[in-house]
């Protein structure tokens, strides 16, 4: 194959050392050196021509631009066009293959208007990244290269799920694998035992090579300490007062572990932060619980960003919680042939990580596979809430609309009553958080068992006890008796 030319573009002044860096990286990677050559004028000077005409004639005939983006503009007079604008159009104009790389704002920066306009008519255009540091630019420069390559069927890569590790069974967790086969047998009713130990059981989820090789995804989903081998694993969940992403924040947390743990952890981040309606028993013996967002939504966008993300890439599966949103980022793409306008309809499903994406399915994580967008839409439209909007250009998001805390709009279709009388503080729209809707159900119903209370209201054991030990230390609550035949008494 003959090299592929990379034309690298930036503001010089703002990128001089990430250009030249770039530059020496693709020079000698051990694969990327075999098939691309990158073009810098630095690096290629030339006295008979103008500067910029050599530059515009070498963004049109390279095969790749390659467009660094931060907060200059460049050098141009008003109403005229910079010359990184300039290279852009002239590799556009001949169809050239596009990447975009964009610094990310950090606290008290700002961006030229002209550079921002720039970014914004690129959107349309062309899939661009976001990147903090030349780390992550070179990370995400790298896995942009590879799939060019795969794309053009110039390089064929095991998928990363499948990809063998130098790591020994004493990785994996036994108590783990024993802990998502109790949750197999009562989904699907797979028939294995721990009677064997891990390993046939590793062997018949594909999670073992032919060598007996432990595979990313065996370490992804039953490591004892996953991060050692992935440290981008990782979920941040944040909340935010307002609808942007300002500071301070009422809550930030990065979860670790497996991605079910990394799953739990989320869905309880989000579940326990928003407004809960609760009804009364009149129908059934059970306390109705109404939650603002609908939990299996909520966690149906977050199981599809840990399972189908890329893990190739360096940046971290994100959950935003805004006042009026919540957001759920992964670093990762459609697989190729999906479009956003497909997922609002039943379509086939092509998991990135298909052997990852099978075990999760069979601990019940996914009902059904190549359902899950189309489950959120329907979801929220039967919570009275707006249609979940999918983007995905340089990430994939997922966004879900919260109720208008006006009382207006999207709101106006919620289920379920609060009940008259109720105890405990409420927020402004009229809703219990989750400490107080945890009091409710404990005063309607005083036997009410740990594992019930999960149940109603959709959150985890952890997050359950977390709750019981705040109203514990209150003074609101005490228990009489044991765990079985025992009730709670309510005390305040």
């Amino acid at each position: 194959m003959t090299p592929v030319r990379i034309f690298i573009s930036s503001v010089m002044s703002e990128f001089a050392e990430e250009r030249q860096r770039l530059y020496d990286y693709i020079r000698t990677d051990a694969l990327l050196k075999l098939f691309f050559e990158p073009y810098l004028f630095e690096a290629n000077p030339a006295s008979d021509s103008k500067t910029q005409e050599i530059f515009l004639r070498a963004a049109g005939e390279s095969e790749i631009y390659v467009g660094i983006w931060g907060l200059q503009y460049g050098n141009a007079a008003e109403g005229e066009m910079s010359p990184t604008e300039q290279e852009f159009d002239a590799a556009t104009s001949k169809n050239r293959y596009r990447l975009i790389f964009v610094k990310e704002l950090e606290d008290g920066e700002t961006r030229d208007p002209r550079e921002a306009e720039l970014i914004r008519r690129a959107e349309g255009e062309v899939v661009r990244k976001k990147f903090t540091d030349y780390e992550s630019l070179r990370g995400n420069l790298y896995a942009a290269l590879v799939h060019y390559l795969e794309k053009n069927e110039a390089l064929r890569l095991t998928p990363f799920d499948a990809t063998p590790l130098d790591a020994s069974l004493d990785e994996i967790d036994p108590k783990k694998v024993e802990w998502w086969l109790g949750k197999a047998k009562a989904k699907h009713g797979v028939k294995l035992s721990m009677d064997g130990g891990v390993e046939p059981i590793l062997r018949h989820l594909k999670l073992l090579t032919d060598d007996g090789r432990l595979t990313a995804a065996a370490i992804l989903l039953f490591g004892r300490d996953p991060q050692k081998f992935f440290r981008q694993s990782e979920v941040k969940c944040a909340q935010f007062y307002g609808n942007d992403p300002v500071k301070p924040m009422p809550a930030y947390h990065v979860y670790e572990g497996t991605v079910f743990e990394m799953i739990d952890q989320a869905v309880d981040f989000v579940m326990s932060r928003i407004d809960v309606r609760i009804g009364t028993r009149a129908l059934s013996t059970d306390v109705p619980v109404d939650n603002e967002l609908p939990l299996d939504a909520v966690r149906e966008a977050i199981v599809n960003a840990v399972t189908h993300r890329e893990y190739n890439n360096n940046g971290s599966v994100q959950v935003m919680l805004f006042r009026n949103r919540l957001l759920v980022l992964n670093p990762g793409n459609l697989p190729r042939g999906m479009t956003v306008e497909m997922l609002s309809r039943t379509h086939d499903s092509e998991p990135t990580n298909r052997v990852l994406a099978n075990a999760i399915f069979l601990a019940g994580y996914i009902e059904r596979m190549g359902t899950g967008t189309t489950d959120i839409i329907r979801l929220c439209k039967e919570s009275g809430l707006q249609e979940p909007v999918y983007e995905n250009n340089g990430d994939f998001r997922v966004t879900i609309m919260r109720p208008d805390k006006a009382g207006e709009g999207q709101g106006s279709g919620q289920k379920g009553g609060q009940k008259s009388g109720q105890k405990g503080g409420q927020n402004q729209n009229g809703s219990l958080d989750s400490t107080d809707v945890i009091l409710e159900i404990i005063s309607q119903n005083p036997s009410v068992t740990r594992a019930e209370l999960c149940e109603q209201v959709g959150m985890a054991s952890s997050a359950v006890q977390k709750h019981i030990e705040k109203l514990k230390t209150q003074g609101k609550i005490r228990r009489i008796g044991g765990d079985r035949g025992g009730h709670w008494e309510v005390l305040s």
